[in-house]
């Protein structure tokens, strides 16, 4: 693409013998003449000029002729004759005039009478960044953008896009987004970190468009912060780009999606070198920011990149066009047949694409809403469980902190939903304003919105934290969109079957300081949580009251026996009524030969009176269990007022247990 730029100093020819000389035309300062727009979508290709301000200009043929030709040194009648030459067309020196004074000098492309550049304000599109403030020079960001230059290259950006593709299958459709989730939720530092780090994300996301810039060709300009609507965000100046081929403006327009995709793959990595879930979410968080980007509705990359692709600049304003030239029986408006025939083709498939996505992602926000709450309300009681343990005020303090993050993700979810609500509600309003029958439907399809969402929002026993072991894979969300007119899409009957006995994370908590206090048997947290995983879920006993366990040997209901757990360091009931400590248990394990011995114990003898010589020994053959030796006299059963106890075992032994005198246990492992 041919650009001219205005020289600094220009001389000033003579008029021609017997004409008086007219005005010389010459270009304002700094302005740079593009060209045509490259892979242009237009029928008739608009011709670009760009001025110091950075401002990019469409000029028509003529417009940009006679720019062209006002070198400082042509008055207007040369420049009537040559612009006249070059486009075929009957041009005289009042034309020039007219279109200098009323159209050239206004844009700021040609200069005044006296040679000073017009001061032109700025023209901002209506959703454009304003506020602007730059945080980092030209200088410093073609420093930083240098050393990703590579990562552009054509074997890179494959490798990087078929990782990118293996990631999502396992993340979205094998590993799921409900562990990363709850893992950051129940550590609001974790969850600090992650939202830091989108905005870490976010610079190496500009450097990213500025890296492809200048692969291309071309030089980024400034980085810095402004205000997009009412929310702060970063930019990177890479207008340069323009002055490149199509190719390489769409790659300039998706290096910042392109970087995304990159962090979210070291996410990734640093999750296999960690195993931390929690770092998962900064991945899942990238792609809702790409998908997000996509967009061509707003002024994001998407809108760039639709720009590019069909080579039409202000393709904003033609969408709906394009999308009512769709509808049979109707005829094209000037804004569509002005285009060429595959331009609508490119843009339908890339709304029909991008579009549907982003509505599944805002389903898929709006099912899981309750429990995202249900978690952090979870994670909310956690927090004040540990300020009130707290040892000391600074970590009273570190769990005042937890509890403000923990409003983050809420907040977020509730801020994502109210704008698109709101976008929506404005388009509704501007469609059907001035038809009486539009405004019907507008109302009918908002409360059918609001009630939709009503309806999965109100309490029907779908409030539920995230358990151990949810998944929350991309077919998990559409199973239970399907369940959605009965209200509990995002926890449905099976997963309640599932799900639903298993403890929630304040639950297991609350059992660990019970056995830091010696309340509850050490470990009995752990085993609870394992004796789920051992049944995948699926076999789970939620009938069990939680912390208690039942062992292979327990009695049946109706027997003698008086069931009640007792851990070491407790006491038992003697049968004269008086009180002595539980003893601890001794296990024994086979022998080599298929014999079985007994551990060694201080307290294993099996008959009541204490003997120095008699030791407990298995019976003499390799298939008899070892059974107490006999004694005088020898009770079978307890009689129900004797006190005695039952000792249940742990599901990670797999021998059984024997009924236990007020003086020894014994357990055996087959």
């Amino acid at each position: 693409m041919a650009t001219t730029t205005t020289p600094a100093h220009a001389h000033v020819s003579h008029a021609a013998p017997g004409r008086r000389r007219g005005d010389v035309l010459r270009r304002a300062t700094g302005i740079e003449l593009i060209g045509e727009f490259e892979g242009s979508g237009f029928k008739e290709p608009p011709l670009l000029a760009r001025r110091a301000d950075g401002q990019v200009v469409q000029l028509t043929e003529l417009l940009y002729e006679v720019a062209k030709a006002s070198d400082g040194r042509r008055d207007v009648h040369e420049i009537a004759a040559v612009v006249g030459e070059r486009t075929g067309r009957s041009v005289n020196a009042d034309n020039v005039t007219v279109l200098a004074q009323k159209q050239l000098r206004p844009l700021g492309v040609l200069a005044l009478a006296d040679g000073t550049t017009a001061e032109v304000e700025k023209r901002e599109p209506p959703m454009a960044l304003r506020h602007r403030k730059a945080l980092l020079s030209e200088r410093m960001v073609n420093a930083l953008s240098r050393p990703l230059v590579p990562l552009h290259r054509p074997f890179v950006t494959t490798a990087v896009v078929l990782t990118v593709a293996a990631f999502d299958v396992w993340l979205f459709g094998l590993h799921g987004v409900a562990g990363p989730l709850r893992s950051a939720i129940y550590n609001p530092t974790l969850l600090l970190g992650v939202l830091a780090s989108v905005i870490v994300a976010t610079v190496f996301h500009e450097l990213g468009h500025a890296s492809a810039c200048r692969y291309g060709g071309g030089r980024p300009g400034v980085m810095g912060v402004g205000l997009y609507l009412v929310w702060p965000a970063f930019y990177c100046d890479v207008t340069d780009a323009y002055r490149l081929n199509r190719r390489a403006r769409l790659r300039t327009d998706l290096g910042g999606v392109y970087f995304n995709a990159i962090f979210a793959l070291l996410a990734g990595a640093a999750y296999f070198a960690t195993g931390e879930e929690a770092i998962l979410l900064a991945s899942v968080i990238q792609h809702i920011i790409m998908l997000q980007q996509l967009l061509p509705l707003l002024r994001f990359d998407g809108y760039y990149v639709l720009t590019d692709l069909t080579g039409v600049p202000d393709i904003l304003s033609r969408i709906k066009p394009i999308f009512r030239s769709l509808l049979p029986r109707r005829n094209p408006d000037p804004e569509v047949t002005a285009l060429k025939p595959w331009v609508r083709v490119v843009v339908t498939a890339y709304l029909m694409t991008v579009v549907p996505l982003l509505l599944f992602l805002f389903a898929w926000v709006v099912i899981g809403a309750p429990r995202l709450v249900a978690t952090v309300y979870d994670s909310f009681g956690l927090q004040l469980d540990q300020i009130r343990d707290a040892a000391g005020p600074a970590e009273a303090t570190l769990g005042v902190l937890d509890v403000g993050i923990l409003v983050l993700p809420v907040a977020a979810t509730s801020l994502s939903v109210s704008r698109a609500g709101r976008a929506l509600g404005r388009g509704l309003t501007r469609w059907s304003r001035g038809s009486g029958p539009r405004r019907i439907v507008a109302l009918a399809v908002g409360a059918a919105i609001v009630g939709a969402i009503g309806y999965i929002w109100w309490p029907n026993g779908d409030y539920q934290p995230i358990r151990p072991g949810e998944r929350g894979t991309v077919g998990e969300a559409l199973a239970g969109m399907r369940d959605a007119p009965r209200g509990r899409p995002s926890f449905t009957t099976n997963y309640e079957e599932r799900f639903g006995g298993v403890p929630t994370e304040r639950e297991t908590e609350a059992t660990r300081r019970a056995e830091r206090r010696g309340e509850v048997a050490p470990g009995t947290a752990d085993r609870e949580l394992m004796r789920w995983e051992d049944g995948a879920g699926e076999t789970y006993d939620d009938t069990v009251p939680w912390g208690y366990e039942t062992g292979p040997s327990a009695p049946d209901e109706g027997s003698d026996w008086t069931v009640s757990p007792v851990y070491p360091g407790e006491t038992t009931t003697q049968p004269d009524g008086t009180t002595a400590p539980a003893p601890a248990p001794t296990y024994t394990t086979p022998a080599p030969t298929g014999t079985t011995e007994t551990a060694p114990t201080e307290t294993s003898p099996t008959e009541p009176a204490p003997t120095e010589t008699t030791p407990t020994e298995p019976a003499p053959t390799e298939t008899t269990p070892i059974e107490p030796a006999p004694t005088e006299p020898t009770p079978v059963e307890p009689a129900p007022e004797s006190g005695e106890t039952y000792i249940e075992p742990s599901p990670y032994e797999s021998g059984t247990t024997t009924p236990t005198s007020p003086e020894s246990t014994t357990t055996t492992t087959p």
